[in-house]
């Protein structure tokens, strides 16, 4: 079930950056993209936790090896799909001059490494020069997030007491974008320092067990509905970019990612394969949005109407995703892998 509510988040992605969503003068909540982007951010936090104490029981034995290996098992993943979409969006780009390209070496050298395409606040991603985009692949700016979290979640699972006091300091970074105090959308999402919030309640619906677990859900969520309920007092849920979007997307899906995790429903070989499409479709749907675009299909024919842009941009973006399941050397298995290779000699090399 996991599976299919990824998939169904990544449509919500897909369906925002088409611009499909009702649009109501002063309140934003309706961006389902960012409404989405809290339910990847929950299964990111509550299955890396997983994916430490099962495999890497960094619990136990916190060693530099294990932080390597966990940090570059990730890497090689999830880098080979989102430079081989990069690079096709290039060879796009540079011959159809859909977009006139203008990189600097700040915002190459950021699309190049992954992790820093959520820091637009701070650095120059915009790599072309009539439109304002956060790199060469919009959507990805989600992956230095998720690198971000990932350099630092070994050590906050075994740190108990670092984690505890990261997530006082997240909670209070998310507030104070909440707030408008600081920028809303940069500190309260995209940014690890709001947005590591829900990683870390991801994770503790991993970590704690039993009563712990019951306090934490039920505290968490109680605080969300304060929450809510000042900012609807104080007239603030309806400024900022994020405030309705976020606080409404917690509360709607926290007890459906609480139920999905804990629920004991038999995984099944469709529900794995459109898990990994939805991280497929998540990255391609960009690309294909401005092929099509470029010819006008959206203009055209029946594809004017919104949700059969939508249709056709997903059924798109799905079969080119099943296509690129099968390339060996995005999909392998690890030994056939020429980055597993690379960066398996790199982990295990003795000094």
């Amino acid at each position: 079930m996991i599976g299919f509510f990824k998939f169904f988040l990544s449509l919500l992605v897909i369906s925002s950056h088409l611009n499909i969503y009702p649009k109501i003068p002063g309140f934003s909540w309706f961006n389902q993209g960012v409404f989405a982007v809290i339910g990847f951010y929950l299964f990111s936090g509550f299955f890396t936790s997983l994916v430490l104490e099962k495999k890497y029981s960094l619990e136990k034995k916190f060693t530099l090896k294990n932080y390597i290996h966990f940090f570059l098992d990730k890497f090689k993943k999830i880098a080979p799909q989102y430079y081989f979409f990069a690079s096709l969006t290039f060879i796009f780009l540079f011959f159809t001059k859909y977009q006139t390209l203008d990189f600097s070496i700040t915002a190459l050298i950021s699309n190049l490494l992954i992790i820093p395409l959520n820091l637009f606040e701070f650095i120059k991603l915009n790599i072309f020069k009539e439109t304002y985009y956060d790199g060469i692949i919009p959507a990805a700016w989600y992956l230095g997030s998720l690198f971000q979290y990932y350099l630092i979640a070994p050590i906050l699972y075994k740190y108990k007491k670092i984690k505890i006091a990261t997530f006082i300091l997240s909670l209070t970074v998310f507030l104070l974008a909440i707030f408008n105090i600081i920028p809303s959308i940069f500190y309260g999402v995209r940014f690890l320092g709001g947005g590591l919030l829900f990683f870390l309640i991801g994770d503790y619906l991993f970590e704690l067990k039993n009563k712990s677990k019951l306090i934490f859900t039920i505290s968490i969520y109680s605080f969300f509905l304060i929450l809510t309920s000042i900012l609807l007092l104080t007239k603030k849920m309806f400024e900022g970019d994020i405030n309705g979007p976020v606080i409404f997307g917690f509360l709607i899906l926290f007890p459906i990612v609480f139920w999905l995790t804990k629920s004991k429903l038999k995984k099944t070989k469709l529900d794995t394969l459109l898990s990994h499409l939805s991280f497929t479709i998540y990255l391609n749907h960009f690309p294909i949005y401005w092929i099509f675009d470029s010819v006008r299909i959206y203009h055209k024919y029946i594809f004017s109407f919104p949700f059969l842009r939508l249709a056709l941009t997903t059924f798109t973006s799905v079969i080119l995703a099943l296509f690129v399941q099968k390339l060996p050397f995005l999909n392998p298995k690890p030994k056939e892998n020429i980055f597993t290779k690379l960066f398996h000699k790199f982990s295990t090399t003795k000094k």
